[in-house]
């Protein structure tokens, strides 16, 4: 089969940091991967307000690439018990 994609990821580590080795990329930012997920995914997904707004105590989320769970990871930090959150992610190179 040509090109058929691996079933596991394949990582290496830069300066301390994971970096996909099948993709060439970085799996976060090197000087605050926290930060930028805190404003690329909490603060342009409006979470924070979304939560505050919520009819019937239920979020739920679904993410495609759960990648380091560093998404996760600062959800959980940020939620801080504001209803029931549901987080559900599709991976396809765990």
């Amino acid at each position: 089969m040509p090109d058929s994609p691996q079933a596991m990821a394949t990582i290496g580590w830069q300066d301390g940091q994971p970096f996909s080795t099948q993709y060439g990329d970085v799996y976060f930012s090197r000087d605050d991967g926290l930060a930028e997920t805190r404003h690329v995914f909490l603060r342009h997904n409006r979470l924070a307000e979304r939560w505050q707004t919520l009819q019937d105590g239920h979020f739920t989320i679904a993410e495609t690439g759960f990648g380091t769970g560093l998404n996760l990871l600062a959800t959980l930090l940020a939620h801080r018990g504001a209803g029931h959150l549901r987080y559900t992610s599709f991976e396809a190179f765990p």
